[in-house]
């Protein structure tokens, strides 16, 4: 009775890699693009249709190849047991919206619960455990000191003639299922940054949030202090605490828009090659990550695809040799480039610009069609606020 238990959790990702070769041609034209951009009316893959919405698409009831992270974990106090990583081939049993998998976990009808028929109540005590174990992620992260902040982001319903003119638009929802994705992800992330920084100790490539300069807390310091608030910005942790106690009960926007200009305050978080900074600046402010890295998306993000490749030949040589032994298999040669900590850092460099390119055009396209919209309605007044310019 006294033994605790333990759960096998594991994030599959689209195995990109076994579909883009290091050095091809599809990997050159990739790794120019370096990321997916994602406008108003249209999206710029980083990556073929053919790869993005088919072969690396994890759809339901289909085999697809995965690059996968294993914890044996207890989902009580989030202690791991047992680390494994590795390429994997996953067979899903259902394809979830967001929207749906919030119903199930709230217990309401959809057309995706119906379809479960006699497996609805395992999914729903599945996902639930797993929004379980993403609010102690969540509570664990915020007591190291990461930072919730704000944003707001829109949708917009366009005209389906050629024009594609805005028609109205919304603030998208916030779920819950959203936060227990992003905790799951983020605790990936973590995995894999540790990963490959043990096995490429001067070349790993990693993502840094530098903490901000003192000077551009300044703005919020000073609406904090018109309302009767204090904002301690010496660290991540007193910036949090000190967002948390700026609540007005009878005005929930005073907090939301002085974590949206705490969102205008943060530096930059960049890739980076783990031989270009001492390890004490690897830290990411935001997330209060010691190691930091992004895995998750290697479909519209080229790190991810390198981090990827790094994380496979960091396990896939004791593998191997283990086959070798059994089979008397040839263990294939390394990549050089992944150990090149030039070569990484001329590759984060270039995907750092690319990004920051993508923000532009992203933030752009969203500014223009809320002009477009605005511009075509007639009369009337809306209240507001003008948060920080």
């Amino acid at each position: 009775g006294g033994r605790e238990q333990i759960m096998c959790l594991t994030p599959d990702i689209a195995d990109v890699g076994h579909f883009v070769p290091a050095g091809s041609a599809l990997d050159a034209e990739a790794r120019d693009r370096g990321t997916s951009i994602y406008l108003v009316d249209r999206r710029i893959d980083m990556l073929p249709a053919v790869l993005s919405e088919q072969l690396c698409s994890l759809r339901a009831d289909a085999d697809r190849y995965a690059m996968s992270i294993l914890w044996n974990v207890d989902p009580a106090t989030l202690k791991v047991s047992r680390v494994w990583c590795g390429k994997t081939i996953i067979h899903s049993s259902y394809e979830l919206a967001y929207g749906d998998a919030q119903a199930i976990v709230d217990g309401r009808s959809c057309k995706a619960a119906d379809a479960m028929k006699n497996n609805l109540d395992q999914v729903r005590e599945s996902l639930s455990l797993l929004v379980q174990m993403s609010r102690a992620l969540r509570r664990a992260r915020k007591e190291r000191g990461a930072l919730q902040l704000e944003s707001v982001e829109v949708k917009f319903e366009l005209s389906e003639d050629e024009t594609q003119a805005p028609k109205g638009i919304k603030v998208k929802e916030a779920m819950e299922v959203h936060s227990m994705v992003e905790e799951m992800m983020v605790w990936a992330n973590e995995t894999a940054a540790e990963q490959i920084y043990r096995a490429f100790p001067e070349s790993a490539l990693l993502r840094r949030h530098p903490q901000p300069r003192k000077v551009d807390f300044e703005p919020l310091v000073k609406v904090a202090a018109s309302k009767g608030f204090s904002i301690d910005p010496t660290s991540n942790k007193t910036l949090a605490q000190s967002l948390d106690a700026a609540v007005v009960p009878s005005d929930p926007s005073v907090n939301f828009l002085l974590r949206s200009m705490a969102t205008f305050a943060m530096a930059e978080a960049v890739y980076f090659s783990t031989h270009e900074v001492e390890e004490d600046e690897f830290y990411h402010y935001g997330l209060a990550a010691t190691f930091y890295t992004h895995f998750t998306s290697p479909i519209r993000r080229y790190a991810d695809l390198v981090v990827h490749r790094q994380l496979w030949e960091s396990v896939r040589e004791r593998q191997v040799r283990k086959a070798r032994v059994r089979d008397g298999m040839q263990l294939p040669a390394p990549n050089p480039e992944l150990a090149q900590s030039s070569v990484i850092g001329r590759v984060c460099v270039h995907i750092n610009k690319q990004n920051r390119a993508a923000k532009c055009a992203q933030r752009d396209s969203v500014v223009f069609f809320q002009a477009l919209y605005f511009g075509s309605l007639e009369g009337g007044a809306e209240e507001g606020a003008v948060v920080y310019e």
